[in-house]
Formats: C-alpha cells, sequence, structure tokens
C-alpha cells in the first residue's frame, strides 16, 4: 500500500510539474477544460487512498495499524495540498465545497468502520478529527478569511489528537509546527487594518483569535492527558502562554487600529488614547498568567506574568508623563485613575501568588510583585503631584511660585508615604516595608536639608519642617511601642 501510495502520486506530481505548473504561471490559473482532468484523476487517487489503506480491516473485522493511519492522512494532505494549488487563488468558493466533501467521505468511513470493526475507536477518531479539519478549513476559505492560518491551526489540532492517541512524538511536533507555521502566516498578513472598519467584528482580528482559540484547545488536551506526565504539563503551560499572547497580540492591534483610523483624534492626544488602553489589557492578562484554575500548574506562566508587571510597571511609568496636557484635578482623573488600577492589578496579582505559594519561589514571586506595587504607586504619586503644580503654574503665568509648592508637597508625600508603609510592615510583620519606610525617610531627609532649604520660601520650609518632624516622631514612637510589647523578638 505504502509503495503503491508513493509510486502513484509521484506519476501524479511528475505529470502535475510538466504540464500544469506552466499553465499556472503563464495564466495564473487552470482553465475550466483543463480543469476536469486534474480534478478528476485527483479523486479518482483520494477514494482510492481512502479505501485500500482500511480494505482488509474491513473486510477481517480486525482493528486498523498505525501505518494505515498515516496513510489515510498522508493521502488527505496531499489531495488537499493540490486541491488548494489548482483553486485557491482562482476558484476558491470550489474549493470550499472540496474540502466539505473530503469531511463527507471520511465521515462515510467512519461509519462505515463503526458496523464493520466497533472496537477500532482510534481509527474512527482519527477519522473524525481528519472531517473536523476540512469543515472548520472550508468556514474560513467560502467567507474569503485568512484560510491558510485556519487551515494550520486546524492541522495542528488534528495532528495533537493523533499523536496523543498513538503516542506519536513526530506526529505531535508536526502539530507544534502547524501552530507555528499558522502564527507566521498571520504576521505575513500585518497590518491588521490599513482603514477604518468594524471593531472587533472583522476578518483579520477573528483570524487572530481563532488561531489563538486553536492553540488553546491544544492546550486542554495536554493539560487532560496523563500518559506524558511532566512533558504534558510543560507542554500545556508552553501552549496556555501562547494562547493568552496571541490573545493579547490581537487585542493590542485591534486597539492601535481603532484608535488610529476610527477615533477622531488629534495627532497629539492619539498616543495617549492607546497608551491608557493597553496598559488596561496589560493588567487583565498579567491576571489571566496567574488565576488558577485557568492556567495550568508550573512555574513558567507565573514568571511571565512577573515578566509582564515589571515591563508594564515602565512602560506605565515612561507613558504617564504624556497622559496630562493641560490644567486637572489632582488625584481625580482617568490617567490616575488608569495608573491606580495597574498598581491594584499588581497587588492582586501577588495576593494571588501568595494564596497559591507552594514553595520558596513562589513567596519570592508574590514578593516581588508586591514590591513592584509600591514603587509603581510611589512614582505615580510623585508624577501626580508634580504634574498637578507644573500646569497649574503654566496656566497662571508663576511658574516658580508653584514649582516652590509642587516640592514641598512631593517632600510631604514621600513622607506620609513612608509612614503608611512603616505602619503597614508592623500590622502585616513584613521586614522589607519596614526598610523600605526607612530608606524612603532617608531620601526625604536628603531632599529636605539639602534641595527644599535652598529653594523654598520660610513659611513653606517651615510647613515642610513641621509635617516631617511629625512623622518621624511616629515613627520612633512605633519603635519604641514594638520593642516594649517584644515586638521585635517575636520575629
Amino acid at each position: 500500500n505504502i509503495l503503491a501510495f508513493l509510486g502513484t502520486y509521484g506519476l501524479y506530481t511528475g505529470w502535475f510539474e510538466k504540464f500544469c505548473r506552466p499553465i499556472m504561471k503563464d495564466a495564473g490559473f487552470i482553465p475550466r477544460a483543463d480543469l476536469d482532468i486534474v480534478l478528476g484523476w485527483l479523486g479518482v487517487f483520494f477514494v482510492l487512498f481512502l479505501v485500500l489503506p482500511v480494505l482488509y480491516e474491513l473486510v477481517r473485522r480486525v482493528k486498523a495499524k498505525r501505518e494505515d493511519v498515516c496513510l489515510i492522512l498522508s493521502n488527505a494532505a496531499l489531495v488537499f495540498y493540490y486541491l488548494c494549488t489548482v483553486l485557491y487563488g482562482h476558484y476558491r468558493e470550489s474549493l470550499a465545497f472540496a474540502a466539505v466533501g473530503m469531511c463527507a467521505a471520511h465521515l462515510v468511513l467512519m461509519a462505515v468502520i463503526g458496523r464493520r470493526c466497533q472496537q477500532d475507536v482510534p481509527l474512527r477518531l482519527s477519522l473524525l478529527a481528519i472531517s473536523i479539519f476540512f469543515v472548520t478549513v472550508a468556514i474560513p476559505l467560502y467567507l474569503k478569511l485568512y484560510a491558510v492560518a485556519w487551515a494550520w491551526a486546524a492541522e495542528g489540532i488534528l495532528l495533537t489528537i493523533i499523536g496523543l492517541k498513538y503516542r506519536s512524538l513526530w506526529t505531535r511536533a508536526g502539530g507544534m509546527a502547524a501552530f507555528t507555521l499558522s502564527c507566521i502566516w498571520l504576521i505575513y498578513y500585518l497590518p491588521l487594518h490599513q482603514a477604518a472598519f468594524d471593531l472587533v467584528v472583522n476578518r483579520p482580528f477573528l483570524s487572530w483569535w481563532v488561531t489563538a482559540a486553536a492553540v488553546g484547545i491544544v492546550h486542554g488536551m495536554y493539560r487532560r492527558d496523563r500518559t506524558l506526565g511532566e512533558e504534558s504539563r510543560m507542554l500545556a503551560e508552553i501552549l496556555y502562554a501562547g494562547m493568552l499572547l496571541l490573545f493579547f497580540a490581537g487585542l493590542a492591534m485591534e486597539w492601535f487600529c481603532h484608535v488610529r483610523y476610527n477615533l477622531a483624534t488629534t495627532e497629539r492626544s492619539y498616543p495617549g488614547h492607546f497608551e491608557k488602553g493597553l496598559v488596561v489589557l496589560v493588567t487583565v492578562f498579567m491576571l489571566l498568567f496567574l488565576v488558577r484554575p485557568l492556567r495550568p500548574a508550573g512555574w513558567i506562566n507565573k514568571l511571565i506574568a512577573l515578566l509582564i508587571g515589571l515591563i508594564g510597571s515602565g512602560y506605565l511609568l515612561i507613558c504617564f508623563t504624556g497622559f496630562h496636557h493641560q490644567k486637572f484635578t489632582i488625584f481625580s482623573n482617568g490617567s490616575f485613575g488608569i495608573g491606580l488600577y495597574f498598581v491594584l492589578g499588581l497587588l492582586t496579582g501577588g495576593w494571588v501568588l501568595k494564596k497559591q505559594a507552594a514553595g520558596a519561589a513562589d513567596r519570592a514571586l508574590a514578593l516581588g510583585l508586591g514590591l513592584c506595587s509600591i514603587v509603581v504607586l510611589w512614582l505615580l504619586l510623585t508624577e501626580e503631584i508634580y504634574y498637578y503644580w507644573h500646569y497649574q503654574g503654566a496656566g497662571t503665568g508663576e511658574e516658580s511660585r508653584y514649582a516652590f509648592l509642587g516640592q514641598m508637597y512631593l517632600s510631604v508625600m514621600w513622607a506620609i508615604y513612608s509612614l503608611v508603609l512603616m505602619m503597614l510592615g508592623f500590622w502585616r510583620k513584613i521586614a522589607i516595608l519596614r526598610y523600605i519606610a526607612l530608606g524612603l525617610l532617608a531620601v526625604v531627609l536628603f531632599k529636605v536639608f539639602v534641595f527644599d532649604m535652598s529653594t523654598l520660601k520660610s513659611v513653606y520650609r517651615i510647613a515642610g519642617f513641621v509635617v516631617l518632624r511629625m512623622i518621624l516622631l511616629g515613627i520612633s514612637y512605633l519603635y519604641q511601642f514594638g520593642k516594649k510589647k517584644g515586638f521585635f523578638s517575636r520575629l
């Protein structure tokens, strides 16, 4: 059977390359008159090698061998390759109907095998998977979506089903390669849009999400598999991460194009719209990498979440400098709200990791997200205060006076922030928070004595010293109280 398959398709390939390929190069497609010959013999060979590999099993009512299933799969792949080569460019709808026909043929064979040999479950599942592949491909072909990307994604699902059923490493590797090709094809069609479009309900965006959904389906297969052990767990983690990254990339590009082509924004305000939306997306997807039971067990997605948190923090702090362009209400505006939303996401991620902690590594990751949220919140508050007084001065023409006020309030805010951290450190018994609070107090003292004394007016300087003195006294009292109560001896 294998020799007959190789010889038959070898002859067909030679004939096709000699007589049909030159016609396609000259005209761009095969005319209707020659199309019947090309597709007629292809149909004959398709039916022949669909039935021949299982003919013995059908007659004897025994289970098919692995080579027989691989032969059926190879036959379907070769026939579909030639169908795409001949029909894709000029007869796309015919290609969709041909895919439906191949789906029907495999379903018929599956029904026959179910009647003749009910115990051959692997062969029936393989034929069902092949049928699902062709009906999945037919939809985007008929609707003129990113057909090739969909086809490769469906092929990845198909190969994974067969590879897991027959414990074939190479078949499963082929499934991974199919997903890689699907992603490459999506990238090939970038940019997503070049003019105004319907948000979300459009072919390019749906193609990205369908590919991501296909990766998610295969992630579920590996997650449910119990025979491969550690390999299944690792692949489930990798595929879950790949699914989320595809979802995120599609959404980020869709939002970018929406702001660029759909929203009536000025050149100056356009970056702010995109960057604010991207911060929201980053926060959501960071949490999706952490929340159980959505993510599979393991360390890969938790580490990715930490990296997203760190990169997102830097991105937010850099972009925040361009969020304000004129006078605004301090701490009560959408830009600062988005910053707080991201900080809340970091805190939530740290809390989730701490609740799920199974060892020192998980606790270290949770601590990393928590510390990141503390630093980001401090810098956000600093930027918010600075730009508030900066635009107040720019609006009134008294830049120097409002700069003095801004420096004073920065010192006061830093001191209050350190006091809050110190209280949290005592309350939650977290030593590192107390050390951070002491370090921030040292920065405040340096700023007050080196910078503020030389620039601020007397009344503002006195007010700053008063607030700082009260905070230092409060922290001193906390340490004395803790010492008397034996707080440090219990740690």
